[in-house]
């Protein structure tokens, strides 16, 4: 299903996690989940070309407004211009390493441009930093599974042992146990996904297939 199953539901994860504390750090707490997920949802390469002149406009004016500098990089990889990206954001990342909130912001970005290995090296860093932050590992699961790496379920069970009660995280998991067939323990996970958040398409088709897959003839109908 690729990283289509994760995008409609971005806004419900990071406001979810971010909202209930879990991601444990205080910088992360200060990241913008309506920002990312305008990122996310707000219409294309076009959109994005328009955005980065004026984000650049504003960080000539504000060389140290650190959302900006994340809008303009994951508005920059939206554009298709990931190489542009990357050397602005490394830029800011070398003068401020520990700037959590801008890893996740940015490599989310990378996700959505389906730049798996980028957003996977961001995420590494963050946890390097903080290895119990839920979205960072979340989203690094969903990254290695993209990946083909053996490494994808457990960031994934890293992250539900955490974030028990999460729709994302559960999904993520449910999705990569789906996808590495093991449907009896995924179906449990992708239902509970579906309960905690109904209103998402990309968490019902999930649980859809899995039931499918189950021999849930209702599933099919």
């Amino acid at each position: 299903n690729g990283v289509s199953g994760i995008l409609p539901w971005r806004k419900l994860a990071l406001a979810a996690i971010l909202a209930g504390g879990l991601a444990a750090c205080e910088t992360v707490g200060g990241l913008n989940p309506t920002g990312i997920a305008e990122v996310d949802d707000a219409g294309g390469a076009q959109a994005a070309q328009t955005n980065i002149g004026s984000l650049s406009e504003v960080i000539r004016a504000n060389p140290n407004d650190p959302q900006a500098y994340n809008t303009r990089g994951v508005a920059l990889a939206k554009a298709g211009k990931a190489a542009d990206a990357n050397a602005r954001m490394s830029d800011w990342l070398s003068k401020h390493p520990r700037d959590i909130a801008a890893r996740i912001y940015y490599a989310s970005g990378l996700l959505v441009a389906k730049d798996y290995e980028g957003a996977a090296e961001h995420l590494h860093a963050v946890l390097r930093f903080e290895p119990s932050n839920v979205l960072a590992l979340n989203d690094l699961a969903w990254a290695s599974q993209q990946l083909k790496r053996a490494d994808a379920l457990s960031y994934a069970e890293r992250a539900y042992k955490l974030a028990p009660a999460s729709p994302a995280v559960l999904d993520t998991l449910g999705w990569i146990l789906y996808e590495n067939g093991d449907i009896k323990r995924a179906l449990p996970l992708l239902q509970k996904a579906s309960l905690l958040a109904p209103a998402s398409s990309g968490i019902r088709l999930h649980y859809g297939a899995a039931r499918a897959k189950s021999g849930d003839k209702r599933a099919t109908r």
